[in-house]
């Protein structure tokens, strides 16, 4: 328990726990092995209330970004795969609320009740850490944007309702809102080695029509609106690899305690101890560094830096913490399905999502020379 977490946090973080138990964890094996999207479990998280998480009250949500955060580091812990669905989310919700006109954040309400599902359409298929290299175009002609293009590995594309999407608008790029109709078509169903139940595929756009009031921010600004809604859905992504995080931590001290190996627990081989000392203590550093940065973000500080970081050493550490796991549960780690096995296949994509773990070392050593004022090479 972090000593700046008060009281009621703890409280909510028992009751979220308490529901993933009960509602949603049974249903993670059945999402991954038939490559489903877990739409029962997503209703039950709008029931929940989860999806206003976030949300000020004044758009039909309820507001607090901490809370956000526990509960999508709970929900990860059960079913990864719902809490991809919080990412997305993220990414949607706050690109509206940061640069979105009245109309669109009156999406919001919907978006916290359940009733869209978001994608969130930059990458390219020439890349996506590479920001000025996007080439769909927005034409402007009569009054109205044309966009024509093709986008690449976009979450929940074929089962989207609303779309916000990046186009070149001359020499600049903007971002705009769409409703989904027959001129967004997604491409076929990309098969991914985890991550099993997040719909992925390609979008074509062909010819889609949109006014003056679907965009977002203003004309050129699109890289302005990316740039500010990555630190806070960074802060998302990484709690979702602390809450599998969490869970790795658990399998792994309960099966070492009940395995024996020459008459005794393998709990008790200092191998073993060291992978799950790593584990306790990386689950320590994740949570000071997400958190912190959460306290940053509410209080309307500067976090970008502190977000990257708890990125970059987050899902680093999933990734590492993921193979000592299968380690230690030997052949039972890797049988298909298990809660390890699963988190095994999922980790190497926390860090691909919102920026590359090298990405991520740029950013943050471009903020270390900001603020040392030394100008380094």
């Amino acid at each position: 328990m972090l000593s700046f977490i008060d009281g009621e946090i703890e409280e909510f973080r028992k009751d979220i726990r308490k529901f993933c138990e009960r509602d949603l964890r049974d249903f993670s094996s059945f999402y991954d092995l038939w490559e489903k999207f877990p739409e029962e479990s997503y209703k039950k998280i709008a029931e929940k209330g989860i999806l206003s998480l976030g949300i000020p009250d004044a758009f039909g949500g309820s507001g607090d970004f901490i809370r956000e955060l526990v509960a999508t580091e709970e929900i990860a812990r059960v079913d990864q795969n719902l809490s991809i669905q919080m990412e997305i989310k993220s990414l949607f919700e706050n690109t509206l609320l940061l640069h979105g006109n009245d109309k669109h954040k009156a999406l919001l309400a919907d978006l916290a009740k359940g009733k869209i599902i978001p994608a969130f359409a930059f990458t390219e298929p020439s890349g996506g850490t590479d920001v000025l290299g996007i080439r769909t175009e927005a034409k402007r002609e009569n009054g109205r944007y044309i966009l024509n293009g093709t986008k690449m590995f976009i979450t929940n594309a074929p089962i989207a309702t609303h779309l916000i999407i990046f186009a070149r608008t001359g020499e600049r790029i903007s971002a705009f809102i769409s409703e989904r109709n027959e001129n967004i078509r997604p491409g076929p169903r990309i098969r991914t080695t985890g991550t099993r139940g997040a719909l992925i595929s390609s979008i074509r756009i062909e010819n889609l029509e949109l006014d003056d009031g679907s965009l977002i921010g203003k004309e050129g600004n699109g890289l302005k609106v990316f740039f500010d809604v990555m630190d806070r859905s960074r802060l998302v992504l990484s709690a979702g690899a602390l809450g599998m995080m969490r869970r790795l931590y658990e399998e792994s001290i309960k099966f070492s305690m009940e395995r024996k190996s020459g008459n005794r627990p393998i709990s008790e081989y200092q191998y073993i101890q060291d992978y799950i000392v790593s584990m306790a203590m990386d689950i320590e550093i994740s949570s000071l560094l997400i958190y912190n940065a959460a306290f940053l973000a509410k209080n309307n500080r500067q976090f970008s830096m502190e977000s990257a970081m708890a990125k970059l050493y987050t899902t680093e550490s999933l990734k590492k913490n993921a193979m000592h796991a299968a380690e230690i549960m030997g052949g039972y780690g890797y049988i298909f399905g298990t809660a390890v096995d699963r988190i095994y296949r999922d980790s190497h994509a926390s860090t691909l999502g919102l920026g590359s773990s090298e990405a991520m070392k740029i950013t943050i050593f471009n903020y270390i020379k900001k603020i040392s004022g030394r100008g380094l090479a």
